[in-house]
């Protein structure tokens, strides 16, 4: 019996512990995410929160949880905090942000009205409520609960952030910039200002000037997730992948669960080589968030046709639907299938990206297609595809020498010469186009341009053995027979 009893009061003892120590937890988790950390707060109070029914620590969990990027999991932890507080403002702001992002208008609408009927003069809210119509095209919509918002608080800064906002969506760039320039009149060092001073010169290409503001911006604040996103995604479509890369990286450790940012950063680390951590990544989103199947397998993909793995490239290419594939995502589907020797089917892919391709510029695919029918000895078919690919502007040196070649091998002499002289005056450094150049002076019976050529190939390449060969020939045999 006094075994049980101990027993009895051990279990008791574990659990009032375990209850404060939850209790700690919570707290210091609350602390945390007021302060901005909101990584620390999830991590400190994921395993007391599934106990907890209070509203304060589930809507800053819920909160946390939305800022990182875990939209559904915060949609249920503020849904949680509800339950306890019906009248919880902040919660149903949350939540209408959530639902606005998620573009489910209809619930984001319910709960900015719940809100809003509560506490009709909540500034936070109508700024959120602005973003709800602003981001469907309501800018007047937008404007009027600004405006409303203004009269309430006349000396915000971040309402005239808002008001920028919406103008900037409707495409009103020199009224947007006045509100953000009035905002940081009432406050410096407002790295929201700076945001949006930025996406307007992003829009209108204005590029130094837009990284200059997002810098700044992320000056100002060293958290700033969405500065992070937008700057990477200028630095990556102007080309440069290394300070993307970075930009991509910090976006992704502030808001881990964002498909989109780890995809991106995925992207780019495929940009800088990086193959096998560009794979781990993607590999998690799609474990994550299945519903992005369609990048993250043409991704994939790509990265896996460079590291060589031909079948592991197809099988994921073949789970993308080939309506969600632009030309040159097929184009790189034909090539990759040729290079298992699937030749049929790769003709397949190619003619597909070339109807696919609006814009009547195929001159790549015509290209790449030709390399192909060329490897596969199809020399005629080769110079078809290398011909077209110059018609349509292909002034690059590759498609004159393969056009030589390919000409050559099908016996048109002439052609070889003219195409292959062509590529000289494109690339003057490059000996095969001097020895191809040589062999077909030499089927034309023109001996003696034959010779210079042969040599002029080992002024280039000094042990090429045809070169040397030709020149013996031609030195000893003048006649050539």
């Amino acid at each position: 019996m006094k075994n049980a009893m101990k027993y009895i009061v051990f279990i008791l003892i574990c659990l009032v512990s375990f209850k404060i120590s939850a209790q700690d937890k919570i707290k210091e988790g609350i602390i945390a995410i007021k302060g901005g950390d909101y990584l620390k707060g999830i991590s400190v109070m994921k395993d007391a929160i599934t106990q907890n029914e209070d509203y304060e620590p589930n809507m800053l969990y819920g909160l946390a949880l939305y800022k990182t990027g875990s939209l559904d999991n915060a949609e249920k932890f503020l849904l949680k905090a509800l339950k306890d507080d019906d009248e919880g403002v902040e919660a149903m702001k949350y939540l209408g942000e959530i639902y606005t992002k998620k573009k489910d208008y209809s619930n984001a609408d319910k709960y900015f009205k719940k809100a809003l009927k509560i506490e009709p003069e909540n500034v936070s809210v109508m700024i959120s409520q602005a973003e709800f119509f602003y981001l469907q095209g309501k800018i007047e919509d937008a404007v009027k609960v600004l405006t409303l918002a203004k009269s309430l608080k006349k000396d915000d800064p971040n309402i005239l952030v808002a008001l920028g906002n919406a103008y900037a969506s409707g495409g009103a760039f020199p009224a947007a910039m006045t509100q953000y320039k009035n905002a940081l009149s009432l406050n410096k060092n407002l790295p929201k200002a700076y945001f949006g001073i930025a996406e307007c010169y992003n829009v209108m290409k204005n590029y130094d000037t837009a990284k200059i503001n997002y810098k700044k911006a992320i000056e100002l604040d060293q958290n700033y997730a969405d500065a992070y996103l937008s700057y990477g995604k200028l630095l990556f479509y102007n080309g440069e992948f290394p300070a993307a890369s970075y930009a991509f990286k910090k976006y992704t450790e502030l808001v881990p669960g964002s498909s989109e940012g780890n995809v991106l950063y995925a992207k780019t680390l495929y940009k800088l080589n990086k193959y096998d951590e560009s794979i781990t990544i993607l590999e998690e989103v799609l474990k994550l968030d299945p519903k992005q199947n369609v990048t993250v397998y043409k991704y994939l993909a790509f990265n896996y046709v460079e590291k060589k793995e031909y079948t592991k490239a197809i099988e994921c290419f073949q789970k993308v639907n080939e309506n969600e594939m632009d030309a040159d995502d097929l184009l790189k589907y034909a090539i990759t299938i040729s290079k298992i020797k699937d030749f049929e089917n790769a003709y397949k892919m190619f003619n597909k990206s070339i109807n696919k391709d609006t814009s009547d510029n195929d001159m790549d695919a015509y290209f790449e297609l030709g390399v192909v029918q060329f490897t596969n000895n199809e020399y005629e078919n080769s110079l078809m595809s290398f011909n077209k690919s110059i018609q349509l502007g292909n002034a690059n040196f590759p498609v004159f020498l393969y056009a030589g070649m390919a000409a050559y091998y099908s016996n048109k002499f002439e052609d070889a010469v003219k195409n292959l002289t062509k590529s000289i005056e494109v690339k003057s450094d490059f000996a095969l186009s001097y020895l191809w150049l040589a062999n077909s002076y030499y089927k034309l019976g023109n001996k003696e341009l034959a010779l210079v050529n042969y040599k002029k190939t080992l002024e280039y390449d000094p042990e090429n053995t045809d070169a040397k060969n030709g020149v013996k020939l031609l030195e000893n045999k003048p006649d050539g027979k």
